[in-house]
């Protein structure tokens, strides 16, 4: 018995290293990262889509930077529950 790694591709997993194992044999495999990462909008699917992006340019950042200030919007955080001192009338 041995440990080998590899790297999904498609439906395959690619080897890092050759393995001879013959017709047959049983095998298991260990997903080190948890699957749950792979989700859309997951911690870890946001990360790797921004480490993944190409860089910008100067100009396209300070587009970026004016499109998110337009965006803004104030924010209400007052709330209905909220005290204000009357006592019930």
């Amino acid at each position: 018995m041995g440990i080998y790694k590899g790297i999904v591709k498609g439906s395959w997993i690619k080897m890092k290293d050759k393995v001879f194992l013959p017709e047959g044999t049983e095998v298991e495999i260990v997903v080190e990262e948890p699957l749950a990462s792979f989700r859309k909008g997951s911690p870890s699917s946001i990360l790797r889509a921004i480490q993944s992006a190409p860089p910008l340019k100067k100009e396209e950042i300070e587009d970026l930077r004016q499109a998110i200030s337009k965006g803004k919007t104030a924010v209400d955080w007052s709330s209905p529950l909220d005290y204000d001192g009357s006592k019930g009338e």
